[in-house]
């Protein structure tokens, strides 16, 4: 189903009520966990690389999404219009992430809540694979906010840490910023939540060239490797 489509209908699951809300919800998830066809090859899957910025790192404890961001990437190339969405927190921004992020509650008073553009996001993640850094982080927060209508497997998600891992040995302390300086990958945006889903792609492209060198090819290929690699961590 195409963008567009996804939008339209929401739009109108939003106007229905709660149960409609919810079902278009279950529906996204249900898309985004599907398997993929694990036979593709690296350089014909549509990725979708993205990002949260938050209020803090514990959504447990009440710390909120304050934006989303997202694109779509297939071989080298990354394709746009991107998604890229601040969201209205219910508790004020602290002064540490507002000097991070450059976010600050009053910029966000007038954006809107998570609930009202988290199927927006949801049917753009759908498009592809998703794709991100340390992804078990911003799972958290996406399935806290996904309470009770159902819950983004972490299989279903490529993180690219882990992948960075299983390719060297000295990765696996890593931060986003040391692994982008040894890859030679621009930090520009770094903080915001398509600046940073833009660098995640950029990592991604970078070691995709290199599971090619050692004959990763396709989806399989690359769970494979993985489940070989990082099997005993």
């Amino acid at each position: 189903m195409a963008y567009g489509s996804l939008k339209h209908n929401w739009l109108m699951a939003w106007r229905l009520g709660s149960k409609a809300y919810s079902s278009t919800l279950r529906d996204l998830i249900a898309q985004i966990n599907a398997r993929k066809d694990p036979n593709r090859p690296l350089a014909e899957v549509e990725f979708v690389a993205f990002d949260l910025e938050t209020t803090g790192l514990k959504p447990g404890a009440g710390d909120e999404i304050i934006a989303l961001g997202a694109v779509r990437l297939r071989g080298n190339r990354l394709f746009y219009p991107a998604f890229d969405q601040l969201v209205r927190p219910r508790r004020p921004v602290p002064p540490v992430v507002e000097e991070l992020t450059g976010l600050s509650t009053d910029r966000l008073r007038w954006a809107p809540t998570l609930a009202s553009v988290l199927p927006l996001f949801l049917a753009y993640l759908s498009r592809g694979l998703p794709l991100g850094f340390n992804v078990a982080f911003d799972l958290a927060f996406l399935n806290q906010a996904l309470k009770p209508h159902g819950k983004l497997s972490e299989q279903a998600v490529l993180d690219v840490w882990a992948v960075a891992r299983a390719l060297d040995p000295r990765w696996e302390h890593a931060t986003m910023d040391a692994l982008a300086a040894s890859l030679q990958v621009d930090l520009t945006g770094r903080h915001t939540a398509l600046g940073d889903a833009i660098i995640h792609a950029c990592l991604w492209q970078r070691l995709n060239a290199r599971l090619a060198a050692l004959g990763v090819y396709t989806l399989q290929d690359l769970y494979s490797f993985l489940w070989l690699r990082l099997r005993h961590c």
